[in-house]
C-alpha cells in the first residue's frame, strides 16, 4: 500500500490510513492542560508528560529516567560499543551525532 501524496510504502492498509493523518490539517487530539493539538494520539500522549513531570522510562543499566522511549533509546548508546556516526575526513567515530558535529569543526575551522 503506497501513499499517493509522498510515496511511502506500507504493509497494511491500516498503517497507510494512520500515516495519511500527517498530510491533513486536521488536529483532532487536544491537550486538556495547554490546548496544544496533535494529528496523532501518540504525539499527544508524549506531550502530556511535560505537564506531569513523569519519567516512566528507566535505563536498566544505570537507572536514569526519561520522559520518552525515544530518549531512552538514544541514551542507551552510551552503554554500547556502537558508534554509528563517522567523520568523513578522518574516520573518527561517535556514539552521538552532536559529538560528530562538534568534532568536524577541527577540520573546517568553523566556530559553533
Amino acid at each position: 500500500y503506497t501513499c499517493d501524496l509522498c510515496g511511502y510504502k506500507f504493509k497494511t492498509m491500516s498503517n497507510l490510513k494512520y500515516h495519511a493523518r500527517i498530510h491533513t490539517v486536521e488536529r483532532p487530539y487536544k491537550c486538556e492542560t495547554c490546548e496544544a493539538t496533535f494529528k496523532i494520539i501518540s504525539h499527544l500522549r508524549n506531550h502530556v508528560i511535560i505537564h506531569t513531570g513523569e519519567k516512566p522510562y528507566t535505563c536498566d543499566l544505570c537507572g536514569y529516567k526519561f520522559k520518552t522511549m525515544s530518549n531512552l533509546k538514544y541514551h542507551a548508546r552510551i552503554h554500547t560499543v556502537e558508534r554509528p556516526y563517522k567523520c568523513e575526513t578522518c574516520e573518527a567515530t561517535f556514539k552521538i551525532i552532536s559529538h560528530l558535529r562538534n568534532h568536524v569543526i577541527i577540520h573546517t575551522g568553523e566556530k559553533p
